[in-house]
């Protein structure tokens, strides 16, 4: 009995990702047990397990539409808060999706850039312009945000 390609070629990803899944909870459950014995610090792993996570993000978005690699995106750069691989991985999707054409990208870049401390002009005109390409592809919510920043620049 012959297997079609497709289904050889489904078989051989479901494969490689169970191998890839059989490592990642080894890998966990490994680490788990090295930091309850205290024979692993925590600090010591924490680079290494962040970039494994930022991985398994990217991995999810390689599977998803623009709208839910928007979502995986959001969730990396609100980790920021943690460490900042995570603001910059999800920064890096959310930049990607936005040169793409995604107009939810581009407001929610928009929205990074204009309200990150420190911004200046320059930041304040790179954001309007985000904002002004999401809204022409009519994307109701950055056309209400360009116009209240057109209309907080004319007071």
């Amino acid at each position: 009995m012959a297997i079609s390609k497709a289904r050889l070629g489904f078989r051989i990803f479901l494969g490689i990702t169970l191998v890839f899944s059989l490592a990642f909870f080894a890998t966990t459950v490994y680490l788990y047990a090295g930091i309850r014995q205290k024979a692993i610090k925590v600090a010591d792993v924490a680079p290494t397990l962040f970039q494994i996570d930022i991985l398994q993000h990217q991995a999810m978005a390689l599977f998803s539409g623009n709208d839910g690699k928007l979502k995986i995106a959001k969730s990396l750069y609100q980790k920021g808060f943690f460490d900042p691989v995570y603001a910059k991985a999800g920064r890096e999707m959310i930049e990607e999706l936005a040169e793409s054409g995604h107009p939810a990208s581009q407001m929610t870049l928009a929205d990074i850039i204009l309200y990150r401390p420190g911004q200046n002009l320059e930041a304040r005109t790179l954001a309007h312009d985000y904002y002004k390409k999401s809204a022409l592809q009519g994307y109701g919510p950055a056309q209400e945000r360009l116009a209240l920043l057109e209309k907080a620049d004319t007071i």
